[in-house]
């Protein structure tokens, strides 16, 4: 969780290349780490998101339409949220809070919010750029990235968990761990490897390679 700027990081370090595109499953899906890669526009993120919870209330009939003009929310109940506090930090992030105080007659409003004074709705500060980027990963080169990285990595930790029997590290620490992964992708590299090629021109190959200790 919230790896995603340090794993771009590690690759232009290790490789010395900018990413082009970056392709990562939702556990990834930190929309303030992906503006941020994006912000200088050498890359491109798919990086699918996990639904929040208003989304899925959407689904359940409660939605909420923001007013750039007026500068509030109404529901779809057809009552109006009004700014409450101006660039309010929350872990780090800042919203914008918007209140209704007409929710007490509100048939719905158990399914609504708990709360007792009314209805709370938070607005990312980068709010118009995430519904951007969710606009372009709902596109269809998006989904072919999205595919593509299924394809790609998918098949590697599912043959070193099953095929190979690995589900959980035996050591501890982030230095031994490492190590001990090291290991599986190792055996899983040669694995590969040989069924690539016929052992006879990985042998020749191995022999007309001009080995050089580091």
């Amino acid at each position: 969780m919230q790896q995603l700027s340090e794993c771009v990081k590690s690759v232009e370090k290790q490789t010395g290349i900018k990413p082009k595109e970056v392709s990562a499953d939702k556990g990834y899906s930190n929309t303030t780490q992906i503006l941020e890669i994006e912000k200088d526009g050498q890359t491109q993120c798919y990086v699918p998101l996990i639904e929040t919870k208003r989304e899925q209330q959407e689904k359940g009939g409660i939605s909420f339409q923001y007013n750039k003009e007026t500068d509030t929310y109404l529901c779809s109940q057809g009552r109006q949220l009004k700014l409450l506090a101006s660039n309010a930090k929350i872990k780090d992030i800042f919203y914008n809070i918007y209140k209704c105080h007409e929710c007490e007659k509100c048939s719905i409003r158990n399914r609504c919010t708990t709360s007792k004074t009314g209805r709370i709705v938070k607005r990312n500060s980068n709010q118009e750029k995430i519904e951007q980027y969710k606009e372009k990963i709902a596109g269809e080169y998006a989904k072919k990235k999205i595919n593509e990285r299924k394809c790609v990595v998918e098949h590697s930790f599912g043959t070193i968990k099953y095929l190979m029997g690995k589900f959980n590290l035996l050591l501890r620490g982030k230095i031994k761990a490492q190590i001990e992964f090291d290991y599986y992708t190792t055996a899983y590299n040669l694995k590969r490897l040989l069924n690539s090629s016929p052992l006879t021109d990985l042998t020749i190959k191995m022999n007309d390679f001009k080995w050089a200790v580091v």
